[in-house]
């Protein structure tokens, strides 16, 4: 009680008003309880800009598309993804008119195509590693290589003239365009075969009597043949060396089943048990545990996963580099993340392609 009393003394004799407010050990105190409140007072203040923030976001108004002759309005992220899901198939009637090809003409579109996946999915790439720059990375964008099939050009435009508050929309609508192209290139890759294995080669001169709409290329280099796996067919997959050759191609096309571009999967390990999966046309094993493994089945080249998010592909940046020489295999092709022991997150950011059992997808 005394070391209480000889503590709180000084501050008993103090006045809220009167001369005691003048004394040297009010003002003392005074400013120390200024201190304090402020150290106090500057992260409530951030903390609450960034609530107030947040609530802005998510409060937001209806993205809102003004496409020529109409209008097109979308309530929530959700809603807007499931609007895209419609366009991601090659149209129909469009399908018809590439039957009319033949087949050289086939591979020059594929190949000018394949440019056009690879550009997206380079942006992809990025943003995934800056998403702040979506906006920035899509408007920048050519034109010339979105389609106007679905009014894919318009809604890509418009949706880029809005804010950065609506850039998980922004990705939405690239991950869906990511998907369209693959829908695009599958539709190719089965006209040209059935051509080429089928018997079914038309006259070069009938299908300048249905001129198909070819986006997209106008801006895009002439690639050679050399530079790309076509079809996942040519050169043994477009890889030097690994996996390819057509039978095998044709075997895994019946076992494995393509990833869906840009978008996260859960991979469940049954009993521990690896799973297949291919990249572009190069088969690998991955190993689930404390720590993953993805095995090079030509090679036998074993590269071990951290924890964490890996980035696979040929660029030396990668946390998982891969042969060089396999070039149909793009530089940042496919993300893997360990979740668990017997679980992982799959993202395919590639041009030609991720494939894994069909009971996986």
């Amino acid at each position: 009680m005394a070391l209480l009393r000889r503590k709180f003394t000084p501050l008993m004799g103090l006045e809220v008003d009167g001369p005691a407010m003048d004394t040297p050990a009010m003002g003392t105190l005074v400013e120390r309880i200024r201190t304090d409140l402020s150290a106090f007072s500057d992260p409530v203040t951030r903390t609450a800009n960034q609530l107030r923030s947040l609530f802005r976001k998510r409060a937001r108004k209806p993205l809102v598309l003004d496409l020529p002759g109409k209008t097109l309005v979308f309530s929530s992220p959700a809603e807007f993804e499931f609007g895209l899901a419609s366009r991601i198939e090659f149209p129909v009637r469009k399908a018809a008119r590439l039957v009319e090809r033949d087949s050289e003409d086939l591979k020059g579109m594929a190949i000018k195509l394949r440019a056009v996946e690879k550009r997206f999915a380079a942006v992809f790439a990025r943003c995934l590693e800056q998403p702040y720059r979506i906006g920035e990375l899509l408007g920048g964008l050519e034109s010339g290589l979105l389609s106007q099939d679905h009014d894919w050009r318009d809604i890509v435009q418009a949706l880029c003239e809005h804010g950065p508050e609506y850039d998980d929309f922004k990705n939405i609508a690239l991950v869906k365009y990511m998907q369209y192209l693959a829908s695009r290139q599958a539709v190719l890759r089965s006209i040209y075969l059935e051509k080429v294995q089928g018997g079914l080669e038309l006259q070069p001169q009938v299908a300048e009597e249905h001129p198909v709409e070819e986006p997209m290329l106008a801006s895009v280099l002439p690639i050679s043949y050399k530079e790309t796996a076509l079809f996942d067919l040519d050169q043994g997959g477009g890889g030097g060396g690994g996996a390819g050759g057509s039978d095998d191609e044709d075997e895994g096309t019946q076992t494995l089943k393509p990833v869906p571009r840009g978008e996260a999967i859960c991979i469940r390990f049954t009993d521990g048990r690896e799973l297949d999966i291919k990249l572009a046309s190069h088969r690998y094993k991955l190993f689930p545990g404390k720590h993953f493994c993805l095995v090079d089945e030509a090679s036998g080249v074993t590269h071990l996963l951290r924890s964490g998010r890996n980035v696979i592909g040929r660029h030396s940046g990668n946390e998982v580099v891969i042969d060089p020489a396999y070039l149909a295999i793009s530089r940042k092709h496919v993300i893997i993340e360990p979740v668990s022991e017997n679980a992982a997150l799959l993202t395919d950011i590639s041009s030609h392609g991720t494939f894994i059992t069909p009971k996986h997808v």
